[in-house]
């Protein structure tokens, strides 16, 4: 007599649905996962050049400006930079990083949700805007900070266009 086989479990066969179900939960998880740090990145790119535009101006301001404009600074800054790190600090990042400081000197008032490219572009419009203030006469705090509102507010309509 032949031995009788052992009726194949349920649990060892894949259960197509729950497979299924595992893929998908991965899927998001992985997706989800990755749009967080590609948020993250954005955070600290743009902190990032807050800072390097902090440091600009405050060096501006320590009395060297005026010697050190005559000799190129950002030029210079850019030769360096770019040789340490690559790509991105070149005389023209520079100078919009200079301005995103002027434009917004309370980093901690800068939006999460904005990335460097929506930042740059907010300053792009507006350079001769931002440069005219800071070389000129700057406006009260209460003028400066009703026009960056409305320029914010701009700037998110465009975003949310963008992003329908």
């Amino acid at each position: 007599m032949k031995p009788k086989r052992p009726a194949k479990s349920k649990a060892l066969q894949p259960a197509a649905p729950r497979f299924d179900g595992l893929l998908c939960g991965l899927r998001e998880f992985i997706a989800e996962s990755r749009r967080q740090v590609l948020r993250a990145v954005d955070v600290v790119q743009v902190r990032t050049c807050w800072g390097v535009g902090r440091h600009i101006v405050e060096f501006e301001q320590g009395g060297a400006a005026r010697a050190e404009y005559g000799a190129k600074l950002l030029p210079r800054l850019a030769e360096k930079l770019t040789e340490e790190f690559g790509r991105g600090f070149d005389a023209s990042n520079l100078r919009y990083m200079r301005l995103f400081y002027i434009a917004f000197p309370n980093c901690d008032a800068l939006r999460h949700e904005l990335s460097w490219t929506h930042y740059y572009s907010v300053l792009e419009g507006n350079e001769q805007l931002f440069a005219t203030r800071y070389k000129l006469v700057l406006p009260s705090e209460e003028e400066l900070r009703r026009e960056l509102i409305r320029e914010q507010r701009a700037l998110e309509a465009r975003v949310k266009k963008t992003s329908l």
